[in-house]
């Protein structure tokens, strides 16, 4: 395996115990998932879990304090009060 960088982009969660590999990058705001191993490229806003990682969901990740991540991993939806489209 050849020494590539590892880019991980602005407001990444990352689980416990996780493995990216060389020249994997994590988009902005992506969540990936306790013992995951990162082998390809997250996309941003992404929820990613598993050996290898694998894509459990996309774009539902927000921004600001209306909606959390932790709902998203286990599971149950999000009753915080959402903004007015």
């Amino acid at each position: 395996m050849l020494p590539a960088p590892i880019t991980i982009g602005c407001k990444v969660w990352l689980g416990a115990a996780v493995t990216v590999v060389p020249g994997v990058t994590i988009g902005d705001g992506a969540i990936v998932g306790a013992d995951a191993v990162g082998t390809r490229d997250v996309p941003a806003n992404a929820v990613v879990a598993g050996v290898p990682a694998k894509l459990i969901s996309h774009d539902r990740v927000q921004r600001g304090a209306e909606l959390t991540a932790w709902p998203l991993l286990i599971g149950k939806e999000n009753t915080a009060r959402r903004p007015a489209r």
